[in-house]
């Protein structure tokens, strides 16, 4: 992909990278969002849900187990941002003695059914489930749904998940999901033209274009039902 990239450049063709970005390349620009704000959505999410277990007194006695899956496959370190964000943002957030263990767990998954087959290895092959899931993709977000369901663990698993398609956010209704990141897809398209129409007019362009998210749960999931929510 650098190697494409720069050919493109070379033959004076502008190229804008969208949510994933190629620094090692020419690329003009970069739209997407910011990996460390994303970590602390995630981790924040976290601990309001390590709250409810404390009010509830689930985790009295015990830690809170968070499982975070990324791509085994991913060649950026945007992965490793968004975990580190998280763990600080836990580190920094949380005050109790009520303790949250956090780890990675790598699947060697590439498209939907490589994905819901490393999930399912995870469910029939961890001794203790995770009580909290954190998925960074749609495809994983979808899959931990479907094998939460399949294995009857609604509600003893909580995931927070990624993108509002429209099975995501009806399981959010659902309380299957707890809660999902949402990027700002129209703010996506718009920041990529301006790129390209800065850079043509100008010669030259920022290098980051930052888009916001949106955190979607039960108290706000209504407002995007309804043929807001795209599953494009």
């Amino acid at each position: 992909m650098t190697a494409l990239i720069n050919e493109a450049v070379e033959r004076e063709i502008p190229v804008v990278t969208v949510m994933k970005d190629n620094t090692q390349s020419e690329r003009q620009s970069y739209v997407g969002i910011s990996s460390y704000n994303l970590g602390r959505e995630y981790g924040k999410q976290v601990c309001k849900l390590a709250k409810q277990y404390e009010n509830k007194e689930q985790k009295s006695d015990s830690a809170l187990n968070v499982m975070v899956l990324i791509n085994a496959n991913a060649e950026d370190t945007s992965q490793n941002m968004v975990y580190s964000s998280i763990q600080e943002t836990i580190e920094g957030t949380y005050k109790s003695d009520q303790k949250i263990n956090i780890v990675a767990k790598a699947l060697n998954s590439q498209g939907a059914f490589a994905a819901e087959e490393a999930i399912r290895d995870i469910f029939m092959g961890v001794d203790q489930l995770p009580d909290i899931i954190i998925c960074l993709n749609e495809i994983n977000t979808t899959c931990v749904y479907q094998a939460v369901v399949d294995y009857n663990k609604v509600g003893v698993i909580n995931i927070i998940g990624y993108y509002d398609s429209q099975t995501i956010l009806k399981a959010i209704e659902r309380n299957v999901i707890y809660a999902t990141v949402s990027v700002d897809a129209k703010a996506l398209g718009e920041y990529s033209i301006e790129a390209l129409t800065e850079y043509d007019q100008m010669g030259h362009v920022s290098n980051y274009y930052s888009v916001d998210t949106t955190v979607i749960d039960a108290d706000n999931v209504h407002n995007y039902l309804g043929g807001d929510a795209s599953e494009e």
